[in-house]
């Protein structure tokens, strides 16, 4: 369903919560403060306890959903909130992620602009728990560029936090595969520009602040690395009739992150069988792949 107002269509912003209610509040209040008003905000709680949810700073304009249990997989998460939003355009918003007062209402702005596309997403700057800006991080997608490509290759969107879609947009290309952990986000961007062919535009203004601290789970490199290779496989399964041009950069793509997820179980002490196994794909995939090639011999010394 959605709802429009005088002012402009009802966004539903997504905000998924655990265990550190003084970040959610300040990501709350840059909710609070945006200059766009037809906004409705449901925050999703993972059981982190009525110890820490006590603690919420709800506006008015709030829905709280509280999960019986821990799943630890935001794109369970949100897509239980999703089910619950009313919006025409869709929003997220990580509880240590921080907007701009701007920010939806440039986004809005843009995509009424273009009717054709599916979603937005902003540059957005590194801050310390300070608040002070360590730099600007997001990849360039440039107008006119094949976006699906680009996206394959690496995830221009730096955060979920910087994005902005219609609600018609999950049900054309899906919702978030709950099965891919750290990587669903990726997943879903790539299936937009793939899948349902839609564009993605790349505002430039840094619109969002994403905020550096400790327990982030993109410190997790065995994590990352998983979720990428998922969504590489992922890729393989709708691409190749749809982009058979984009076939080769997969195969490619897929070969890097088998390496990179051998390489990151071996740093954290669970290599092995799994770490051999993932090289003997990647080299399968690419048998000229020098690094594919050295990795499994330096694999074979440190037995």
């Amino acid at each position: 369903m959605s709802e429009s107002t005088a002012t402009g269509p009802l966004v539903s912003v997504i905000v998924a919560a655990y265990k550190q209610p003084a970040m959610l509040n300040q990501a709350l209040a840059s909710i609070a403060a945006q200059t766009y008003q037809p906004i409705e905000i449901v925050v999703i709680d993972d059981h982190s306890g009525p110890e820490f949810v006590s603690q919420y700073e709800l506006p008015r304009n709030a829905t709280l959903i509280v999960n019986e249990q821990n799943v630890g997989r935001a794109s369970v998460v949100r897509n239980k909130a999703i089910r619950a939003a009313r919006g025409e355009y869709i929003a997220f918003l990580d509880q240590d992620d921080l907007w701009v007062p701007t920010k939806i209402e440039r986004q809005i702005a843009v995509l009424a602009d273009q009717p054709t596309a599916l979603m937005t997403y902003s540059t957005c700057v590194l801050v310390d728990g300070k608040g002070r800006v360590v730099r600007r991080r997001s990849p360039k997608l440039w107008a006119g560029r094949d976006t699906a490509r680009a996206l394959l290759k690496r995830n221009t969107v730096r955060a979920p936090s910087c994005v902005l879609m219609r609600r018609r947009a999950l049900d054309t290309a899906g919702w978030f595969d709950e099965t891919i952990k750290g990587s669903a986000d990726w997943d879903m961007w790539l299936r937009l520009s793939g899948q349902a062919r839609g564009a993605v535009i790349h505002q430039h203004e840094p619109l969002t602040a994403y905020r550096l601290h400790e327990g982030q789970w993109s410190r997790d490199e065995v994590m990352i690395a998983r979720g990428s290779l998922a969504v590489m496989r992922s890729a393989g399964k709708w691409l190749p009739p749809l982009r058979p041009d984009l076939v080769g950069l997969l195969r490619r793509r897929t070969a890097r992150w088998l390496c990179r997820l051998a390489q990151a179980l071996q740093r954290a002490g669970q290599g092995g069988e799994e770490s051999r196994a993932l090289l003997a794909e990647a080299v399968q995939l690419r048998p000229l792949d020098i690094r594919a090639r050295l990795l499994m011999l330096s694999l074979g010394k440190g037995k």
